[in-house]
C-alpha cells in the first residue's frame, strides 16, 4: 500500500521510485544538569557554567546568566505577545468577568515559573475560547474560573499519564504546521481588524493618537529591527502606546467616570468560591470548547515550534509532557482568586520570539513586571490598558502572525523529510516518490485554513485528518503491491512506537526514582526514543 501522505517525504534527489524505505533516529541526546529536569525531558536553561567545564551549574553559574542575559531584546520580547493579552485582559475586566488585580499577579508568577522550568521564552496567555464564550454570553466571573480550572486539570492528567505524548507521536506533521499555519492566520486576521478599529486616516481632535498612519510608523519599527541582531521595536511600541494612553488620561480626560486614573492601591485579590453547579456550567459552555484547542495548540503544536524556532538546543526543548504539567498547574490556584484563566501558545511564543526573546530571563522580565503592577495599581490600570491605541497592538498580532507562518515554509520544499509520527520523537522517513510533499502542503493548508475560518482548533484538525485520509486513499487506487508496504512501515514506526511508549513512561519515573535515591548515575534513567527502533528495511 502506498504511504499516508501526511508521513512520507520524497528524498532530495527528487526520485519517483523507492525500493527501500529507510528509519531513522539521532542518537546523540543531550542530557541537561538541572534538578527541575522530568525524567527523559533534555533541554538547555538560560544559564551555564562560565568556566568552560562540566560540573553542575550552581546558583551562583545561574544568576550570572542571568544578568549576562538581561538586554533590551529580551525586555522588547517579553512583551511581544501584550497585543493578544490586552485587548483580552481589558475587556473582561471592564464588565467585571474577573480580577485584574489577580490577573496581573498570577500571570506574572506563571511567567517566572515558565521561565524556570523551559529557559526559552515560553509565553502565558489567555485561554481564547473561552474568553469569546465568557464575552458573548456574559458570563460570570465564578464559571469563568471554573472553565479554565476544568481544563487545565484535564490536560495535567492526560499529560502525567503519557496521553498527550502517544498523541503527539501520531498526529502528523502536516496537520500541527497546519494548526500554527491556522493560529497564524488568525493573529494576521486580528491585527487588521485591531488596527480598523482606530480611527483610520482622521487626524481632527485627538484621532492623530489612534489612526492609520500611526500603525504604518510602527511597522516600520518593526520591520527596520525585523532581522536586526537587537530587536528593541516591542519596547519602543509599548512605550509609545503608554505615552499616548498617559496623554489620552491626563491631557484629554478621555478615561471615563468608570474607569479611575492609574492610583497606587496596593492590595491582593480577594477570595473567589465557585458552586458545584459553577463547575457544571463552566465547563459545559467553555471549557469543553477549549480543550482541543489547549491541548493541540497549547501543548502540541508549541511543544514542535520549540523544536522549529531553537534548532541547536537538545531535544525536545519542551517535550510535550513538561508543556502539558505546566498548563495542567497555571489555573489550580489562580482560579481561586479570581484570575484569568491561563494557558501556553504558539503565537506567543512566535511573537515573543520575533520580538528578541532568547532566553527564559525575558519571562523573569515580565513576570516581574506584571507582579509589581498588579501588587502596587491593581485594577487602577484599567484605563491605561485600554487607551494603548489599537494602531500598535494590531500591528504587533500581525507581526507574530507572519512570525508563525514562516516556521511553516519547510512543508513548501521538494526536499522537505518528513517523519512517521508526525516528527517529534518519530522515525525519518525517506521516500523517492514525488507528490508527497505536495500533499502535505496541501494538508497543511487545508488544516490552517479551517483552524483561522472556524476559530477552532478542534475544527481544523478534523479537516486536516480527513484531508490526509482522502489523499492517501486517492493514490491507493493506482499504488498496487506498495500499498501494503507503505501501511505496514506506517505502522511499525508510528503506532508500535506509540505502544511502547506508554509502558516506556514508568521505565522512565522508576529511572528518575532511582537517580533520586543515588542508586543510578544520573543521565541513564531516561527512556529514549531512539532505542526503540534504529532501522527498518523493506
Amino acid at each position: 500500500m502506498n504511504e499516508p501522505p501526511s508521513f512520507l517525504a520524497p528524498d532530495a534527489s527528487g526520485s519517483n521510485t523507492a525500493s527501500q524505505v529507510t528509519i531513522s533516529h539521532s542518537n546523540n541526546p543531550a542530557k541537561s544538569t538541572f534538578a527541575t529536569d522530568l525524567p527523559g525531558d533534555e533541554h538547555p536553561n538560560d544559564a551555564s557554567p562560565l568556566d568552560g567545564t562540566t560540573r553542575p551549574i550552581t546558583f551562583q553559574d545561574r544568576a550570572r546568566g542571568v544578568w549576562a542575559n538581561c538586554t533590551l531584546s529580551e525586555f522588547s520580547g517579553s512583551l511581544g505577545d501584550l497585543g493578544t493579552l490586552l485587548p483580552i485582559l481589558v475587556s473582561l475586566s471592564i464588565k467585571g468577568q474577573i480580577s485584574l488585580r489577580a490577573s496581573l499577579i498570577f500571570g506574572g508568577l506563571y511567567n517566572i515559573i515558565t521561565g524556570l522550568m523551559f529557559g526559552i521564552p515560553m509565553c502565558v496567555q489567555p485561554m481564547k475560547a473561552i474568553a469569546a464564550v465568557a464575552l458573548t454570553s456574559n458570563m460570570p466571573q465564578n464559571q469563568i474560573v471554573t472553565a479554565g480550572f476544568s481544563v487545565s486539570a484535564i490536560i495535567l492528567v492526560l499529560g502525567i499519564t503519557g496521553t498527550l505524548r502517544v498523541l503527539n507521536l501520531v498526529i502528523p506533521l502536516p496537520i500541527v504546521r497546519g494548526i500554527q499555519f491556522g493560529t497564524g492566520l488568525t493573529l494576521i486576521s486580528n491585527g487588521v481588524l485591531t488596527i480598523q478599529k482606530s480611527d483610520a486616516w482622521q487626524f481632527a481632535g485627538h484621532a492623530w493618537l489612534d489612526n492609520y498612519f500611526v500603525a504604518i510608523l510602527a511597522f516600520l519599527v518593526v520591520l527596520l529591527s525585523w532581522n536586526g541582531r537587537k530587536n528593541p521595536s516591542a519596547v519602543i511600541l509599548f512605550a509609545v502606546g503608554i505615552i499616548i494612553s498617559a496623554i489620552k488620561i491626563w491631557g484629554l480626560h478621555l478615561g471615563g467616570k468608570t474607569m479611575p486614573d492609574p492610583t497606587p492601591a496596593f492590595g491582593f485579590p480577594r477570595p473567589v468560591v465557585p458552586s458545584g453547579d459553577d463547575f457544571k456550567e463552566g465547563f459545559l459552555n467553555a471549557g469543553l470548547g477549549q480543550l482541543p484547542l489547549t491541548a493541540l495548540n497549547s501543548v502540541i503544536a508549541v511543544s514542535q515550534l520549540a523544536n522549529d524556532l531553537f534548532p541547536k538546543m537538545p531535544r525536545p526543548v519542551a517535550s510535550v509532557t513538561r508543556v502539558s504539567i505546566g498548563v495542567g498547574l497555571m489555573n489550580i490556584v489562580g482560579m481561586w482568586f479570581g484570575s484569568m484563566p491561563f494557558c501556553h501558545g504558539s503565537g506567543g511564543l512566535a511573537a515573543q520570539y520575533r520580538f528578541g526573546a532568547r532566553t527564559g530571563v525575558s519571562m523573569y522580565l515580565l513576570g516581574f513586571l506584571k507582579l509589581l503592577l498588579g501588587l502596587i495599581f491593581g485594577s487602577t490600570l484599567l484605563a491605561l490598558f485600554s487607551l494603548i491605541p489599537n494602531s500598535i497592538l494590531g500591528v504587533m498580532l500581525v507581526a507574530a502572525g507572519v512570525e508563525i507562518i514562516l516556521i511553516t515554509r519547510d512543508l513548501g520544499t521538494r526536499d522537505t523529510t518528513a517523519r512517521i509520527g508526525g516528527g517529534r520523537g518519530g522515525y525519518q522517513v525517506y521516500d523517492g516518490r514525488r507528490g508527497i510533499v505536495d500533499d502535505n502542503f496541501a494538508i497543511m493548508v487545508l488544516t490552517g485554513c479551517g483552524t483561522s475560518f472556524w476559530k477552532n482548533d478542534g475544527v481544523g484538525f478534523c479537516i486536516g485528518l480527513v484531508a490526509s485520509i482522502a489523499l492517501w486513499v486517492a493514490r491507493c487506487a493506482g499504488a498496487g503491491d506498495q500499498e501494503v508496504v507503505g501501511a505496514r512501515t506506517w505502522y511499525q514506526g508510528a503506532y508500535g512506537a506509540a505502544r511502547r511508549d506508554v509502558a516506556s513512561k514508568w521505565v522512565e519515573i522508576r529511572g528518575g526514582e532511582k537517580v533520586a535515591r543515588g542508586e543510578m548515575p544520573k543521565g541513564q534513567e531516561a527512556y529514549r526514543e531512539d532505542t526503540r527502533l534504529s532501522s527498518i528495511a523493506v
